[in-house]
């Protein structure tokens, strides 16, 4: 039931900066490990998003910048997001099977993860897997960037992507 609100206000938050906000409000109470973080998707679109993560202080470190923790987060979520608008709740489990981390530099300010993959190209290069039923590994590669643009950190997920009729919970 969650599943199809969301996706529904999401395709509402194409266009609605109160249905952005209000998915990211969503989002935070359906996913509670990301409730602290105040995560905010600023621009969302089919296979694009862009979400701020804000300089406060449970994202944090003990020396005053942003904790990596919480940059891993912004791109877990930033990169699920823009999967999430190309595929169907009804028909398609995301999982996240890996993350893999980059830190270049401090972040010491609010901070924006951008994600964008090409929707026609994604259908084209998968869309015959996903219709199989076997499971898809798809990798995507964020980049999280400071006002001033200099990049913080680059994260590589790699998202499980496979039909609902395909799992199997033990």
């Amino acid at each position: 039931m969650m599943d199809k609100l969301i996706y529904k206000i999401a395709n509402k938050a194409f266009h609605s900066g109160f249905y952005r906000f209000l998915l990211s409000r969503i989002l935070s109470f359906a996913v509670p490990f990301n409730s602290p973080h105040r995560l905010r998707i600023i621009e969302l679109d089919k296979g694009y998003s862009k979400v701020k993560l804000p300089f406060i202080r449970s994202n944090r470190n003990h020396v005053k910048s942003v904790h990596a923790c919480a940059l891993a987060t912004l791109c877990e979520f930033t990169c699920g997001i823009s999967v999430m608008t190309l595929l169907s709740a009804d028909e398609y489990r995301i999982v996240l099977k890996s993350l893999q981390m980059d830190y270049q530099y401090r972040g010491r300010g609010d901070v924006f993860c951008e994600h964008r993959l090409d929707a026609q190209a994604f259908i084209i290069d998968h869309g015959s897997s996903l219709e199989s039923g076997s499971p898809l590994l798809y990798e995507t590669v964020s980049k999280v960037c400071d006002l001033q643009g200099n990049i913080i950190c680059t994260g590589i997920a790699v998202w499980q992507i496979k039909k609902w009729d395909s799992v199997k919970s033990s």
